[in-house]
């Protein structure tokens, strides 16, 4: 029996001014928010921030985070908690977020093919899957 391996992803839907962020990943031949592996002892909201920072060069700050008492803290509440079968034996546990900015000039890091912000329309029409138009109409519904 061959064994289900698990890695923590961070995922985040950018709204700017009733736009969503998306990217065209060109080795996966589709369009994607920004988002990647949660390093070794990172957080998943500051995993998120960083991939936003990466891949995009916007500085997002996700709030929420709240001490409780002395050794527990509360962190901010991803909008989704996903599991995705990447293959037959490998899955991404994937703490999505959906954050606002007031930026709005993006620098594409090196390898990414296209970067755009989108309007509702636009993603309705885009040829992306299903869960992507979802969450990025979800996302702009957020910040309306």
């Amino acid at each position: 029996m061959v064994e289900t391996t698990r890695h923590f992803t961070a995922t985040c839907f950018v709204v700017n001014s009733d736009r969503v962020l998306l990217h065209f990943h060109k080795k996966l031949d589709k369009w994607l928010p920004v988002g990647g592996h949660i390093d070794r002892d990172e957080l998943p909201h500051k995993a998120a921030e960083r991939e936003v920072k990466e891949e995009s060069d916007l500085n997002i700050s996700i709030e929420g985070r709240e001490k409780l008492s002395d050794g527990v803290e509360k962190l901010p509440k991803p909008d989704k908690v996903l599991l995705q079968d990447i293959n037959d034996h490998h899955q991404h546990i994937d703490s999505v977020f959906y954050v606002e900015t007031d930026e709005d000039d993006f620098e594409t890091e090196e390898g990414i093919e296209e970067m755009a912000w989108l309007s509702e329309k636009e993603v309705k029409q885009l040829d992306a899957s299903n869960e992507i138009k979802k969450h990025s109409l979800e996302a702009l519904e957020k910040f309306r």
